[in-house]
């Protein structure tokens, strides 16, 4: 019976996060193949091979229950999962909301003998809107308050060892998935030159203070500087905490989204570990249409707002955020599944709202301009057998002369300030054909029309770009292969007219 099946893998899995709880009381105790083992264990079910039968599955419990109830049930199961990383973090209250909401829908099914859409959906929806507060408390916290996060209190801690092997324990102690990559990643970091691990970490954080002095914003004011990053990263993280101490910045660290609160994404936003299925959080990135109504999204931002408010003090002084972002993970090919829940056209208008109300709350309290940003990339271990020939190039190239290149872009900015228009064509297969409008300067040897923008907010160099006039730019862009949000898409074609979107 579809319904038993269904209680059995969710309630056979809400055990496993019991017993887990019990054994990391004694965390310890444990050697780290023991870790190890208890990390694959969390997130065995919803690895490729087993999540095409797991009632996780949108496909698979649709067809079981029908769109409704289907897409409902999917929801409880995927929050199921959302409380690993409270077992880490050892938030007993994290924890047993989302064992109360299975047993919540559990019970509503033995009352009624059989599953209520409505009564799943009201279940659900309590669930969302009493604990959203603490939801966005608790992110807010992580975010903006150095030693919230749960890798490590002080990551600039000189008292904290760098060897690989403890630094691989720490990893499997913060609830993140943790695979071969990370392990090589972090040996890989460990085993290099202290010179040259200082060096390509002294790029990514001189690039984050390069941003307030090219923008004349003042970091003095500021305390504290966000780090995102794969865990595998973590000794390179360990060295840029101790440099931003030095320059009067401590380091907060949050979890990249995981759940119905805080979003899912396949491109994740904060430190995060490897994704075991980014189908999953592809097929689950959108549960919250389910429940989502013009109330509740007024209660969202409210909750953000009184959130805000209460770290308002903390909010002030945050600088901005530090990534190191990756490529080379495994290869993945998007499948977007009828059955998964999505929004209709009020519930994206609900969400474009929410997003521009939300936006403007978070610059109310994080000054946009007060802030800045860098960004750095880095190949992964799983890209293959030419890993470490990627990866030596990735660092001379990241490592760039910054002077030698803002100058020779400098020439080509000379240049193109005389020009009306520039026009993009593509080359071989490449079909496109682009004309991009450039602003009229009224004073030319005082103002410019391109950025030149070198080793500072985005590492590497060799970047000059403009905002076009929208009138007279027009064409076509096509693009044959491209990543966006960590989604691979091929032949991708955008119509432009006058600036705007046309096709």
């Amino acid at each position: 019976m579809d319904e038993m099946r269904y209680f059995g893998e969710t309630e056979d899995y809400a055990a496993l996060l019991r017993d887990v709880w019990g054994m990391l009381d004694h965390i310890d105790d444990l050697d780290t193949p023991e870790l190890a083992c208890i990390n694959a264990k969390l997130y065995e079910q919803i690895l490729p091979v087993n999540y095409l039968s797991s009632y996780v599955n949108p496909r698979v419990v649709v067809t079981s229950f029908g769109p409704e109830t289907g897409r409902l049930l999917g929801a409880v199961a995927a929050e199921l999962r959302a409380a690993v990383p409270a077992l880490y973090e050892r938030n007993e209250d994290e924890l047993n909301i989302r064992l109360k909401l299975l047993s919540d829908v559990r019970a509503s099914y033995d009352e009624k003998g059989g599953f209520d859409s409505e009564d799943i959906r009201s279940i659900l929806y309590s669930y969302y809107c009493d604990n959203r507060l603490e939801a966005s408390r608790r992110k807010l916290r992580s975010q903006l308050i150095p030693g919230c996060a749960p890798i490590c209190p002080d990551l600039a801690s000189e008292s904290l060892n760098r060897r690989a092997d403890d630094i691989i324990r720490m990893m499997y102690t913060c609830g993140e998935y943790v695979t071969d990559s990370e392990v090589a990643m972090v040996r890989k970091l460990c085993a290099m030159p202290d010179d040259r691990l200082v060096e390509m970490t002294e790029t990514f954080t001189d690039g984050f203070i390069k941003g307030f002095e090219v923008t004349g914003r003042d970091l003095s004011i500021k305390d504290t500087v966000e780090l995102r990053f794969n865990i595998g990263f973590l000794p390179m993280m360990i060295i840029a905490s101790r440099i931003f101490k030095k320059n009067g910045l401590r380091c907060s660290m949050m979890r990249g989204g995981y759940s119905i609160f805080t979003g899912r994404s396949v491109d994740k936003n904060g430190f995060f570990g490897a994704n075991p299925n980014p189908q999953f959080d592809l097929d689950h990135k959108n549960d919250l249409s389910l429940i989502l109504d013009e109330e509740l999204n007024t209660r969202r931002l409210d909750t953000l707002r009184e959130a805000f408010e209460e770290l308002k003090d903390a909010a002030k002084v945050m600088a901005g955020p530090a990534c190191v972002d990756i490529f080379g993970e495994p290869e993945f090919t998007p499948e977007t599944k009828p059955e998964a829940a999505d929004y209709d056209e009020q519930g994206r208008k609900l969400v474009t709202d929410y997003t521009a109300r939300a936006g403007a709350i978070v610059n109310e309290y994080i000054p946009g301009d007060e802030r800045s940003f860098t960004i750095i990339a880095y190949p992964m271990p799983s890209i293959g057998a030419d890993f470490e020939e990627i990866f030596d190039a990735t660092v001379r190239i990241n490592t760039l002369d910054y002077v030698l290149y803002r100058d020779i872009q400098q020439r080509i900015i000379d240049v193109l300030d005389t020009a009306e228009y520039v026009q993009v064509r593509g080359r071989g297969e490449n079909r496109t054909d682009l004309r991009v409008h450039l602003t009229d300067l009224t004073d030319p040897a005082h103002q410019t029309k391109f950025e030149n923008c070198v080793a500072d907010v985005n590492i590497p160099v060799g970047e000059v770009f403009t905002s076009p006039v929208l009138m007279g730019t027009e064409g076509l862009l096509h693009v044959t292969r491209v990543f966006l949000e960590g989604i691979e898409y091929h032949d991708l074609e955008i119509r432009v007219r006058d600036g705007m979107i046309s096709g």
